[in-house]
């Protein structure tokens, strides 16, 4: 007899045990910590670092290859420009669209999609041109030390599964990749989407809602030792609450026919309101 796969509401929990705990387990059975900030500035430091070795090895910098690039007149400044100003359309678009009412939703995501498109045609015919730079290997390198960092033996990842990064490093690359695969699927559980969904549920709003003024004491830690999801899922979670408090009805009853987005779109819908009562 076949197995049921399990209903929304019981992957969400799964997810947000993850979450919680600050590890998933993996299907090869090793365990991959989730970075705290800490953590991550330690992987900006390993990143300097392999630049720094590239560097003195001769492979040129990103800047040194695109001010070759304009001196040749291969690439202009002008386009440098383009490509800041569709960055910076998406970013204000992006935040403008859960501020206004659904109706105009639409096509305000259209024009992130079309600056989108244009972004990337940029983008991809400048590193067409650039080549391999210093930045794109240390890129590389850096995504193995992620690796090396987060592997671990044990659920409370006390027993990191390589003794030291030079044990990871000297993997071959076909192994190395694998490690890197397999953490990308486990992780993939953990996205955007799901953290949203897992904010405006009630089996977590309803305990979070006990220390949302000190969130210290929901995981009896700092805010510096958290991670990256807690954090996230936390300042999602104090967006929603204050919906909740300044909205004029309750969000829909979560049960099979009312799926979990639904409730994500009534906190965004409550949220343009609040935001356009703010501005008249």
């Amino acid at each position: 007899m076949p197995v049921q796969p399990p209903s929304e509401a019981d992957e969400l929990k799964m997810v947000y045990q993850e979450i919680i705990e600050g590890c998933t387990r993996s299907s090869k059975g090793f365990f991959i910590k989730h970075l705290y900030e800490l953590e991550q500035i330690e992987l900006t430091r390993k990143r300097i670092e392999f630049i720094q070795d590239y560097v003195n090895q001769g492979i040129p910098s990103e800047d040194d290859r695109l001010t070759r690039l304009k001196e040749d007149g291969e690439w202009s400044n002008e386009k440098d420009e383009d490509i800041k100003a569709y960055r910076q359309t998406i970013a204000d678009n992006e935040r403008m669209v859960t501020q206004v009412i659904a109706q105009q939703q639409g096509a305000i995501r259209h024009a992130i999609a079309t600056n989108r498109q244009q972004l990337i045609a940029l983008l991809t015919e400048r590193k067409n041109l650039i080549g391999t730079t210093a930045e794109e290997l240390a890129d590389r390198d850096g995504s193995a030390f992620l690796a090396y960092l987060s592997l671990h033996k044990d659920r409370v990842c006390m027993l990191p599964l390589f003794a030291a990064w030079e044990e990871f490093e000297s993997l071959d690359e076909e192994t190395s990749q694998k490690y890197l695969d397999e953490i990308d699927h486990a992780l993939g559980r953990l996205n955007e989407k799901n953290v949203r969904r897992i904010a405006a549920l009630p089996f977590f709003l309803n305990s979070f809602s006990y220390c949302k003024d000190n969130i210290q004491t929901f995981l009896n830690k700092p805010i510096s030792q958290l991670t990256n999801y807690q954090v996230h899922l936390f300042s999602l979670g104090s967006r929603n609450l204050n919906i909740l408090a300044q909205a004029s009805g309750s969000p829909p009853d979560y049960f099979d026919k009312v799926t979990a987005d639904a409730i994500c779109l009534w906190y965004d819908q409550q949220y343009s309101i609040i935001i356009g009562k703010r501005k008249q």
